[in-house]
């Protein structure tokens, strides 16, 4: 199979999708399917929540994305098989090789159809009012009580989790460095090891289960993710996990289907999912795509990082993060993500 004929598809067009399209694109027959006209820079998301300038740039055209022959299908997937992707027309598009990089779903997140719409809400709900609860203390609800706390100081702001920036891979160093920027310098309630019962409420008031008090007019839920496996679940229910996530090889190959690679947010890898991560596993994922076409049978295997990268912003000037283990604090936040929560990039990415 010559590369030049050998057919590529990737469904979805994320974070690691658009990372594994760019790196596939001049190199094989290459289609990219995603529903929306333009890539959705959610890791600005906190911001947009709070800033309506911001809300216009997280959505990044995709029709220059890749110059090397390349093309995208903007449609919706009513299922995935083996062999084909079946849209919602009936239409089917075979493969000789299937990227699938479906991502996952936030709770706090929506498509394009309606985002700017849910972004103006929230802009208005929270200019209007003076007590805010954040529930969920991962790094979206983390950024987004540390954009609140910048932009608007005079309100006051809770965040409410189970941990702050949970995930085992990640240095408690990390976390005591983002609770003292939040607590001292921008005056966030941090509460943590407790959780909201937000149906209890009563008059704005709210009590967590273990009897601590809360008082809030707008509540934010930054909880949770689910996987988009809608269009999988008939045909790879056998290779879906408990948790949603499809089963690979360390080579990204999904179970028993040596064409079919599954990176990002959607596969099993046993790491915390970042668009980091996903460009790793496009890196691999790509190589490997390349070799099988080329005959060759010698794949890469992914290995995690033991110590992952991630950056927390608290701001446009402030934050903290971990690399390889070190943490840096606001200025190096600040160069490598604060500033503009790395919306410059992707749109240079996109070539735009």
């Amino acid at each position: 199979m010559s590369v030049q004929k050998a057919k590529v598809v990737i469904v979805g067009g994320g974070y690691s999708g658009i990372a594994i399209a760019q790196a596939l694109d001049g190199k094989c027959d290459l289609l990219v399917i995603e529903r929306n006209s333009h890539f959705y820079h959610n890791i600005a998301a906190p911001r947009a929540a709070v800033d309506p300038e911001v809300s216009k740039k997280v959505f990044i055209p995709y029709d220059r994305a890749l110059k090397k022959g390349g093309k995208f299908l903007h449609a919706n997937i009513k299922e995935i098989t083996k062999q084909a992707i079946i849209l919602e027309n009936d239409e089917q598009i075979t493969f000789d090789y299937l990227v699938i990089a479906l991502g996952s779903q936030q709770s706090w997140k929506t498509t394009n159809d309606n985002q700017l719409e849910i972004f103006k809400s929230s802009q208005d709900a929270i200019k209007a009012a003076q007590k805010i609860l954040i529930v969920g203390a991962g790094p979206t609800g983390t950024e987004l009580a540390g954009e609140i706390a910048t932009y608007y100081p005079e309100k006051k702001v809770t965040l409410v989790g189970p941990a702050l920036i949970p995930g085992a891979s990640f240095p408690d160093k990390l976390r005591e460095r983002l609770r003292d920027k939040l607590v001292n310098e921008l005056k966030v309630q941090v509460i943590l090891n407790e959780k909201v019962n937000l149906d209890a409420e009563s008059e704005g008031k709210y009590t967590t289960d273990k009897g601590t008090a809360i008082e809030a007019d707008y509540v934010i839920k930054c909880t949770g993710s689910s996987r988009n496996t809608q269009t999988l679940t008939k045909n790879f229910g056998d290779v879906l996990d408990a948790t949603g996530h499809l089963k690979v090889t360390d080579t990204f190959q999904v179970q028993d289907s040596p064409n079919i690679f599954a990176i990002g947010d959607i596969c099993n890898i046993q790491q915390e999912k970042t668009s980091i991560a996903g460009g790793d596993h496009a890196a691999v994922a790509s190589h490997n795509i390349l070799q099988l076409i080329n005959g060759k049978t010698k794949l890469k295997e992914y290995k995690p990082p033991a110590s992952p990268m991630i950056v927390v912003a608290l701001g446009q000037r402030n934050g903290a993060g971990s690399l390889k283990g070190t943490i840096i604090g606001g200025f190096l936040t600040k160069t490598f993500k604060s500033k503009d929560l790395l919306t410059g990039r992707f749109t240079k990415q996109l070539n735009q």
